[in-house]
């Protein structure tokens, strides 16, 4: 029988295959679904990614502007914004950020941190950004020549020393430079290594423009401290630790001094032609309206690095010269409108010539010149801090001397000699420098806070009188003795393990309270000195090697006791003499100092001045920010 040939497929086949359709249907809308949100994930999360971004651009944008910028930043709305706060109130929003750029704690940086969010997508980044040193040497806006060679270096081995001018570079003779060379003209070195690049026809350099008023009489916080010098001629060291200026009413407001000139947070404005015959120490600001010549003359000595740094401003030419570029002769920072010389120096910190006020740069009238220099880069020149002391002097400051006059016997016989005392050789008194006043003075003294007025007398014994006056001081004063090294002293002397070599008698000056015999009479405002008992004693132990054993502070009477027999009276008087007379000096040198500054402020002081000075925050254009850190912050 014939077959009926097949006509089609089965209703189970079907029923199969549409089903398999309708799953590959619903699965290829639910990948799609998928992607879809997936894209939308991604491109919210860049979005809050993108704000936070955009956020901190806008800080960078005003700390470009204005370093002390604390604002805060936001952006958008709704459920698309971002926020940077410096406000802790605001720290559940967006973590804090921080601007320390004036901070030395901190190294001078900002810590931006913005939070951003998009559809409910969060995004946070964060930035640290510093603003980087000046970064130049030496900077002109004129020509940069040298006729004798110069060197040019960083502060450690392998730090940079750039230079720049404006106009030219042309150095004559062997030189190094161990950074780069930037000039807007031509560059000739012919006999110079360069440790940089070498940029000739280059952009013009940036330079800072300085134009803060320094006049003490003109700055409100000094306006009322600030005090005149009384002469144009100091002859000796000056030493300026508050606000001082020199009067056109007085040499035409020159000023010359005929030794060092030492700043001790102090402002010298100097309004004329300024003059050193020596060496420019310490910390603070020196302005010059005039010309600056600071000769070094064979006995100047070096400045000690890292202790001194000086902001000299000067509108007309400075010069630094000296006999020998070994010794560090300025450390700081130069910034002069006029000439600049530096002949046969070695200096350190940071150098630039500027236009004069109102001119732009560049200026072929006025160069920057290096003969036979040393040149050494400080980025600390660069960002300065110039604080000028409180002037003020209370009575308590100006009897916190802690004064010791002394009379030492430099004749000390050896270990066999057998009793007596020497006093030959007396040397000249003096006072610690312990307050302001005694800078003034200018006296260079050495003492101890602890006994206001000490002669010491260097009593040398034999073996036997050594020990029975340890021994007998011991036993009248045993309470007293302040360390154990006494007993050891004696108990080793006794037993001939320990050959003594003497005691030292000293003698103490004070009032009858117990304190300096000098005081300030508030109703005179003059200092005077308090009469009364002014002797004490006390025993110093001295072995062999001429080391301290410890010492005995001994009752009034014991040292009456002691001072008489192993010194005599005529001696202890004489001692005691010398004292109050000592005092007395003390009290004219106190008084002195009140006839030329006034009287003590009776403790109460103001706030000393304080200015930054930051050579980036002064560019013509806007500081530069340097990027430290840029990171997302993950959650």
């Amino acid at each position: 029988m014939r077959r009926r040939a097949y006509r089609g497929l089965s209703l189970g086949t079907v029923l199969m295959l549409s089903t398999v359709a309708l799953v590959a249907a619903l699965s290829l809308a639910g990948m799609t679904q998928s992607h879809l949100s997936f894209a939308q994930r991604y491109a919210n999360n860049r979005d809050a990614l993108y704000l936070a971004e955009a956020a901190i651009a806008e800080a960078l944008g005003q700390l470009h502007q204005n370093p002390e910028w604390r604002e805060g930043v936001r952006l958008g709305s709704g459920d698309r914004r971002a926020i940077l706060s410096f406000d802790p109130n605001e720290a559940d929003e967006v973590p804090t950020s921080s601007n320390d750029f004036n901070s030395e704690g901190t190294g001078g940086t900002a810590h931006l941190i913005a939070r951003a969010q998009c559809r409910g997508a969060e995004k946070t980044v964060e930035v640290l950004v510093t603003i980087p040193p000046f970064l130049y040497a030496v900077a002109t806006a004129g020509p940069l020549v040298s006729t004798d060679g110069m060197e040019v270096m960083g502060l450690e081995e392998g730090d940079p020393g750039n230079i720049a001018s404006n106009v030219k570079v042309n150095v004559d003779g062997p030189s190094i430079v161990s950074g780069d060379v930037i000039s807007r003209g031509e560059i000739v070195m012919p006999e110079a290594r360069i440790d940089g690049i070498r940029k000739a026809n280059a952009d013009l350099v940036d330079l800072p423009d300085l134009d803060d008023e320094w006049d003490p009489r003109l700055i409100e916080e000094l306006k009322d401290r600030a005090r005149p010098l009384k002469d144009s001629y100091v002859r000796g060291d000056l030493t300026v630790w508050d606000a001082r200026y020199t009067s056109r009413e007085v040499g035409q407001g020159r000023l010359e001094i005929d030794g060092n000139l030492r700043l001790d947070d102090g402002l010298l404005y100097v309004d004329g032609d300024l003059v050193v015959n020596g060496r420019v120490t310490g910390k603070g600001a020196l302005v010059v309206k005039g010309n600056a010549q600071l000769k070094g003359r064979v006995d100047v000595q070096a400045v000690d690095t890292g202790k001194s740094q000086i902001a000299m401003l000067a509108d007309g030419d400075v010069s630094l010269t000296s006999h020998s570029r070994e010794d560090n002769f300025f450390q700081g920072l130069v910034y002069t409108r006029g000439n600049f010389l530096a002949e046969k120096v070695r200096i350190t910190g940071a150098f630039v010539l500027a236009p004069p006020e109102g001119s732009e740069t560049p200026v072929s009238d006025r160069r920057m010149q290096l003969d036979d220099a040393v040149v050494v880069y400080d980025p600390g020149a660069t960002k300065a801090t110039v604080t000028v002391a409180d002037p003020s002097l209370s009575g308590n400051d100006l009897l916190n001397l802690g004064a010791n006059v002394g009379i030492e016997g430099t004749d000390w016989p050896g270990p066999g000699y057998s009793g007596g005392w020497s006093s030959d050789g007396v040397k000249a008194l003096w006072l610690e420098n312990r307050s302001r006043m005694v800078a003034a003075i200018e006296e260079a003294y050495q003492g101890t806070p602890f006994h206001p007025f000490e002669y010491w007398y260097g009593c040398v014994t034999g073996d036997r009188a050594a020990l029975d006056l340890a021994d007998w001081a011991e036993k009248l004063d045993h309470p007293s003795v302040n360390n154990g090294n006494v007993t050891n002293w004696i108990r080793d002397v006794r037993e001939g393990r320990r050959p003594p070599h003497g005691v030292e008698l000293n003698v103490t000056v004070k009032g009858e309270d117990g304190q300096l015999p000098v005081a300030f009479d508030p109703t005179t405002n003059r200092f005077k000195l308090v009469t009364g008992r002014p002797v004490g004693l006390t025993i110093h132990l001295v072995d062999t090697n001429d080391h301290d054993r410890g010492w005995i502070p001994l009752s009034t009477e014991s040292a009456d006791a002691i001072g008489r027999i192993y010194l005599g009276q005529d001696i202890c008087d004489d001692m005691a003499e010398t004292a109050m007379n000592s005092a007395r000096r003390l009290v004219d040198e106190a008084n002195a100092i009140l006839d030329e500054y006034g009287p003590p402020s009776g403790g109460a002081s103001s706030a000393p001045f304080t200015r930054e000075l930051d050579l980036n925050q002064f560019l013509q254009d806007s500081r530069p920010l340097r990027v430290l850190m840029w990171r997302e912050r993950q959650p």
